[in-house]
């Protein structure tokens, strides 16, 4: 190294999992602010009223989780809406 020359260079390990790994998975703090930012502590207090097994269950191999139908119920009458899945209000993604 010679000093004082600037350096315009770096070295990147893992550059495969920095490029490509976490290129596919977009960053949440990306993007627009939202107008619905105030629903996602609503929908975490609700998510707080159900019980595994009985609102919903959690598939590991799928990293999923599903509700059930008393799941559903007991949301849409939590959040006094008609269908958490309707695409002009959807509750459902805040959670």
């Amino acid at each position: 190294m010679r000093w004082p020359r600037p350096f315009h260079y770096a070295i990147v390990d893992e550059v495969d999992s920095v490029l490509i790994d976490e290129g596919r998975n977009p960053l949440l703090i990306s993007g627009e602010d939202r107008k619905d930012a105030a629903r996602y502590p609503v929908a975490s207090k609700v998510a707080e009223l159900l019980e595994r097994g009985i609102h919903y269950n959690i598939e590991l191999k799928d990293n999923s989780v599903d509700l059930t139908e008393e799941g559903v119920a007991l949301a849409e009458m939590a959040l006094e809406t008609n269908d958490l899945w309707d695409d002009k209000d959807p509750w459902a993604r805040c959670h």
